[in-house]
């Protein structure tokens, strides 16, 4: 998997995230997934509250919405989900 390039001031960011109580099994799967991590199974979003942080994730590195076709083989429906949010 090829790293993503990210700006300092989003690396800032996503560290500051990363190291809050606002993460989970999915958001981290999302980071190191977009960051270029190997991982054997980029755990989905099991409800709600998982997705909503996947999406403030997202709020961070928005450029990655896109991106997250890569995951739909993973996390099926919950692309959609998420995506619809950010169109709305």
């Amino acid at each position: 998997m090829k790293k993503r390039f990210v700006y300092r001031s989003d690396l800032e960011s996503l560290l500051d995230w990363a190291t809050s109580d606002d993460t989970g099994l999915s958001s981290k799967a999302l980071l190191r997934h977009m960051m270029g991590f190997s991982q054997k199974y980029p755990m989905p979003p099991s409800d709600a509250d998982d997705r909503g942080r996947c999406m403030r994730l997202l709020k961070i590195c928005p450029e990655w919405i896109r991106l997250l076709e890569d995951l739909r083989p993973y996390w099926g429906e919950q692309v959609d989900l998420i995506k619809k949010e950010f169109t709305l």
